[in-house]
């Protein structure tokens, strides 16, 4: 199979994914402020978080400053920290780099309940409700999680 048809294939496969996920804008409860488009060539909208993003979560979750993944998935299964990451996401006071880190945090925290079982329905409507009430990180997460082949539960949560 030639080089061409492989990136047709997986444009095609991103393409569908989308299309599940768009929202009509009559039903969206917050439709960003500016559009957010990108044009290619440019950078990408989001790859993961930024120096200054990864410090804030680091000090908000009292973890040493040098950490990172690993970390955040140990400190996710604390008890209250879904709770917390909620919360950080919905928070106007964070800059739009913190509060994409925390969906991630814990988007990533629904992929891997998802290998491992079930994921409970009420967390999913939750991150839904708060990512619905942001469009810029919403739309970063439609972004990074159709690129890393996210499990059903999270691009279902991203819809």
């Amino acid at each position: 199979m030639s080089s061409h048809a492989e990136w047709d294939g997986l444009r095609s496969q991103i393409l569908t994914r989308l299309s599940r996920c768009e929202v009509r804008a009559a039903r969206d409860p917050a439709p960003p402020s500016k559009p957010m488009f990108f044009v290619s060539g440019q950078g990408e909208p989001y790859y993961g978080p930024t120096n200054e993003a990864r410090a804030e979560v680091n000090f908000m979750l009292g973890l040493h400053a040098a950490a990172g993944q690993m970390e955040w998935r140990s400190e996710m299964k604390r008890p209250g920290r879904i709770e917390e990451a909620l919360a950080a996401i919905g928070d106007p006071a964070l800059d739009v780099e913190t509060r994409s880190v925390f969906a991630l945090l814990l988007l990533d925290a629904v992929d891997r309940m998802a290998a491992y079982g079930t994921v409970p329905m009420e967390l999913l409507g939750k991150i839904r409700w708060q990512l619905r009430r942001d469009a810029q990180v919403r739309s970063r997460m439609r972004y990074f999680w159709t690129h890393m082949e996210g499990s059903r539960a999270v691009l279902g949560t991203l819809c």
